[in-house]
């Protein structure tokens, strides 16, 4: 609502150039702006969909592969669902960053589940889908993605799925999973009426098959957008605000979007530092780490004297490095 609230006011206060959302919960109120104004975005089918995850699972049903799912109002009313699809994974419907994200393997789980969660609704039920996590990045103009990135993805574990690495440029490590996922992000392009905006796809891989996780249209987080900015020698932030300028051949005729990636992409990536148990940050020692020149560019994001607990959301990271 305040930031729906804040992008009114400012794009009342004169005849706006151009808005993006910088993050997921600026996603609605950037794209009610592009709408009221004419300016270049996602669309509001598109944009209401990555902020929905079940409204976005109902859209991609029989259009491309994705887990089995149900929507539940509360934890609770999808106990008996839960009890046939084990293992399943249980998620907020407008949630991000892995919170609230949780996978029951087995009765108790579930027992344990609705003992504590019971009344959280409303909430997307899958049934877990094991396999190796990616992301799939594209700048899309115009419906079709002209800059494609495979991202290979690290989780702390398999119960709530916090993501502590990320290897960019994963499409010169496999060729045929980028191309089956170019194939799939055409698709959900298509479906979702996705127009001007970059994309991130996350989606496991099964069988040789990229099973959709979700969609986002916005930047990815986790800076990976960096990482891939890195990995091609070129100013990505640059050509964001050209496609939110409504400036598409600036975005494509500056930069090789098009040539191979960087030769040593895969080397490209972040990571993220975890609390081992639960106590309080009295430091964190970089160490020889500073010293490498692998090392781009690192930050803390709690200051010492912070409580810290082992992850259960992306909130929970006490560190990064580049």
């Amino acid at each position: 609502r305040s930031a729906l609230a804040l992008a009114d006011r400012l794009a009342a206060a004169g005849v706006p150039w151009g808005c993006l959302a910088f993050s997921e919960p600026h996603v609605i109120a950037a794209s009610l702006v592009q709408d009221l104004h004419r300016l270049p975005g996602p669309g509001t089918r598109a944009s209401m969909s990555s902020r929905n995850k079940a409204l976005q699972r109902t859209q991609l049903d029989n259009v491309v592969a994705q887990p089995t799912f149900i929507l539940a109002g509360k934890v609770a009313d999808a106990e008996p669902w839960l009890r046939a699809h084990l293992p399943a994974v249980v998620k907020p419907v407008d949630g991000m960053g892995s919170s609230g994200v949780q996978r029951v393997t087995t009765l108790s789980d579930i027992d344990e589940l609705v003992s504590t969660r019971g009344g959280d609704g409303p909430v997307l039920c899958e049934q877990y889908v094991a396999g190796q996590e990616y992301s799939f990045e594209a700048l899309v103009i115009a419906g079709q993605p002209v800059l494609t990135n495979l991202t290979h993805k690290t989780t702390q574990d398999q119960v709530h799925f916090v993501e502590v690495a990320h290897r960019v440029g994963f499409e010169s490590s496999d060729p045929t999973l980028a191309q089956e996922a170019q194939r799939t992000l055409e698709l959900v392009i298509g479906r979702l009426g996705i127009r001007d905006s970059v994309v991130s796809m996350e989606f496991r891989e099964s069988g040789g098959r990229a099973v959709v996780m979700e969609t986002m249209v916005r930047m990815p987080g986790d800076h990976i957008w960096e990482a891939i900015a890195r990995a091609r020698n070129v100013d990505l932030y640059e050509a964001h605000l050209n496609l939110a300028l409504g400036r598409p051949s600036a975005c494509a005729s500056p930069f090789p979007y098009q040539a191979q990636p960087h030769p040593v992409a895969g080397r490209f990536g972040t990571c993220f530092l975890v609390a081992p148990r639960q106590g309080t940050l009295r430091a964190i020692n970089w160490g020889e780490w500073t010293q490498s020149s692998d090392l781009l560019r690192h930050g803390e994001r709690i200051s010492p004297g912070t409580p810290v607990r082992p992850a259960e959301s992306s909130a929970d990271r006490v560190a990064y490095a580049i």
